[in-house]
C-alpha cells in the first residue's frame, strides 16, 4: 500500500480511508480524548471543531458536521459491519456544557444497543498508558492486510505494514482488557448522562 505523503490534502486522506471503511467487515477504533467522530453529535462536533481550529469559518464547521454524520451513514451498512469502539471517560468528561453531554451521551448509548456495535468505556486512572499511544482505527476487509489508520494533528497515517499494524493491534487488546466490558460500560454511561 502506498502510504501518504505530506503532499496530499486533508480531503485526500479523509477519503482514502473513507474507502476502505467502505468495504470493511469490521473497525476497531481507538481516541483518547473525544468521542470518535462518526458518533458526534453535530453540537458536540462544532465544539470540538471551535476550540481546536479557532479560526474555522461557520462554513467549514458546518462541512465538518456535516462529513461526520455522512461518515456514520456510511458505516450503516447491510453488510453486517462490527464496530469495536473504545472511548475514555477522560473524553466523557471534558469540559462540554452540559446540554452537549447529555445529548452525546444519549447518542452513544443508542448506539451502544446496536447489535453491531461493541462500546467500551475506559475507565480514568488505569495503570496501563497504553492509551497514550493516540487516536487510530483499524479497519479489516476480507481477504486484505489489515488497514492501520493513525490521526495526528493534520491528517492520517494510512498503512497496511504488517508490523505496526499488529503493535497497534496489541494496543487495542490492551485497552480492551483494562476497558468496562459493555454492559458495565452502557450502565456507565446512563449514571454519567443521569449525572448532568
Amino acid at each position: 500500500m502506498e502510504r501518504r505523503g505530506p503532499s496530499q490534502s486533508a480531503l485526500d486522506w479523509y477519503e482514502q480511508s473513507r474507502g476502505y471503511e467502505k468495504r470493511a467487515h469490521e473497525i476497531r477504533f481507538f481516541h483518547p480524548l473525544v468521542v470518535p467522530g462518526f458518533f458526534q453529535t453535530a453540537d458536540y462536533a462544532r465544539v470540538i471543531v471551535t476550540h481546536t481550529v479557532p479560526t474555522a469559518s461557520e462554513k467549514r464547521i458546518q462541512k465538518v458536521i456535516r462529513t461526520r454524520a455522512s461518515w456514520r451513514a456510511d458505516l450503516d451498512t447491510d453488510e453486517g459491519l462490527m464496530l469495536n469502539v473504545i472511548v475514555t471517560e477522560l473524553a466523557l468528561t471534558r469540559p462540554v456544557t452540559s446540554e452537549v453531554m447529555r445529548e452525546q451521551l444519549d447518542r452513544l448509548i443508542q448506539e451502544a444497543e446496536k447489535p453491531t456495535i461493541t462500546l467500551q468505556v475506559l475507565p480514568s486512572g488505569i495503570s496501563d498508558l497504553a492509551w497514550l499511544s493516540g487516536a487510530f482505527r483499524l479497519v479489516y476487509i476480507e481477504g486484505e492486510q489489515p488497514l492501520l489508520c493513525a490521526e495526528h494533528a493534520v491528517g492520517e497515517y494510512l498503512t497496511d505494514e504488517e508490523q505496526e499494524t499488529r503493535k497497534l493491534e496489541t494496543v487495542f487488546s490492551n485497552l480492551q482488557a483494562w476497558a468496562l466490558p459493555p454492559d458495565v460500560s452502557a450502565r456507565k454511561l446512563e449514571e454519567m448522562r443521569q449525572a448532568l
